[in-house]
């Protein structure tokens, strides 16, 4: 097994009236180290090291990769250690295929159905619903609503077609626009926190239900033409 160097890095941002600059020194003369930022938004220090002949990885921050801030872009979990780290959330799908796939993970999720009051549909039968998410932390920029419980809190988001999820613990809040950050559980985390993504009302259809739909379509579409066959030959 090769031995890793023991590589202490240290680091320094000067600044004065002529110039600002960043350095860093390492403890080791005969050691080669690079400092890159990569696109998921990691500063990664690698080494070069002889005997593998390969860049090992010295220092990143931040340390776990979905801690770096958007890094899956909007509508999207990040799962740390994960081979595909960024995944949509249900009810979305990415908008640029070669994203994900060609090092940069920060692509665009999209809805696959508009939200009821987002659209001009008529169709006030047709409320907009939520699922449950377990999430290791709550996403950035959540504004508080006056609510005495969760269906209240619920409620306070469905009035408002910008809002796109609620959580409800002490205390109710509600995120606008795009959700951002959004982080997986892991083992080792801290208790999950529920939240509650918005969806089109089509979103919760089952199989069954759009099958009887289309079936209920077909027998009257045939209906029709029975009829009008019957005409025809009278």
């Amino acid at each position: 097994m090769a031995s890793y160097p023991k590589l202490a890095v240290t680091y320094e941002f000067i600044v004065n009236a002529q110039e600002s600059y960043f350095v860093y020194h390492t403890n080791e003369t005969m050691v080669t180290a690079i400092f890159v930022m990569e696109v998921s938004g990691q500063v990664k220090t690698v080494a070069w090291l002889e005997s593998v002949q390969d860049w090992v990885p010295v220092m990143a921050l931040p340390k776990a990769q979905c801690s770096a801030y958007y890094v899956c872009g909007s509508f999207s979990m990040c799962t740390e250690n994960a081979f595909t780290f960024c995944s949509c959330l249900r009810g979305f799908s990415k908008k640029y295929e070669g994203n994900w796939l060609y090092g940069n993970p920060s692509g665009e999720c999209a809805r696959n159905a508009r939200l009821q009051c987002g659209g001009n549909s008529s169709r006030n039968t047709e409320v907009d619903g939520f699922y449950s998410l377990a999430v290791a932390k709550l996403p950035d920029k959540a504004w508080s609503a006056v609510a005495t419980g969760i269906d209240a809190c619920k409620e306070a988001c469905l009035n408002n077609c910008s809002c796109v999820a609620y959580f409800y613990g002490n205390s109710c809040s509600l995120w606008y626009g795009d959700l951002n950050n959004l982080v997986a559980p892991t083992d080792g985390s801290l208790g999950p926190s529920i939240i509650h993504i918005r969806l089109a009302a089509s979103e919760f259809v089952s199989g069954s239900s759009k099958t009887s739909k289309a079936l209920s379509v077909f027998a009257l579409t045939g209906g029709a033409v029975i009829i009008t066959l019957i005409v025809i030959l009278k």
